[in-house]
This record gives structure tokens, sequence and C-alpha cells, in this order.
């Protein structure tokens, strides 16, 4: 006989996202987008960074993001006169973005747009929520 103790099931926090409540992020989920987004990581396979002049900062082609090609990725998205966004694929249809703004870290509502292969960002600044 042994005195050893199962080990605890590891524990996750989640954060339920604002925007779909049926959607939960992970913690470290989080964590590697505020990292992108306060330049945490130079890391090329945690960030991917959208060309700087994207034509519509509100619809931004899929492709044009590998990071995101897979369940958990992460990127970054820049354009021309908008804050950068932080993106993880959360499921195979299912995205959250995250922006830093003066009050910390914002979620972003985003949609995909499946005929265009697209990524539909809200840029209602009113929109957007924060985290507590």
């Amino acid at each position: 006989m042994t005195d050893e103790q199962p080990a605890p099931p590891p524990r996750v926090s989640w954060v339920h996202s604002l925007f779909n409540h049926e959607r939960k992020v992970a913690r470290p989920t989080l964590s590697a987008l505020n990292a992108l987004l306060g330049g945490g990581s130079t890391d090329p396979a945690i960030g991917v960074h959208a060309a700087p002049d994207v034509d519509d900062p509100s619809a931004v082609e899929l492709a044009a993001l590998p990071g995101l090609s897979e369940i958990g990725g992460v990127a970054r998205i820049e354009a021309p006169g908008e804050a950068p966004l932080a993106v993880a694929r959360v499921g195979r249809r299912s995205f959250v973005g995250y922006r830093m703004d003066e009050s910390g870290l914002a979620e972003v509502h985003i949609e995909m747009d499946e005929t265009a292969a697209k990524l539909v960002i809200g840029n209602d600044r009113g929109a957007s929520g924060h985290l507590e």
C-alpha cells in the first residue's frame, strides 16, 4: 500500500465572452493575447502580423493570418489608424478578439464570414466590453 494521493485534475480558469455568453475563453489564451498586444512576445510561432496596409480593417481574409489556421492559434492584426487587435481561434468557426485601450483589455466582437473566408471585426468602440 502507498500513501500517494491521486494528482488533482488540472484547474483552468475560464472567462465568459462578453458577446457570446455560451463561449468561454481560457485565461492562458487571454495571457497570450495580452502578450501580443503588450509586446511581451516576439516568438513568430505565437504572433503573426497581418500586413499593415489591410484594405478594410473590419474584414480581414483568414488566409492572411496563418496563425489562426488551427484551433488554439493566435494572431495580431495591425491596420493604419487602428489599435492592434489580438485574435484567438477558439473553435472551428469561433474567434475572440481583444484590443488594449486606456481601461485595459477590451473584447472586440468578431464573426467569421464563411462564404468570403473573412473575419468580420466589430469596430464600434462602444460595443466592446472590458474584462474585470
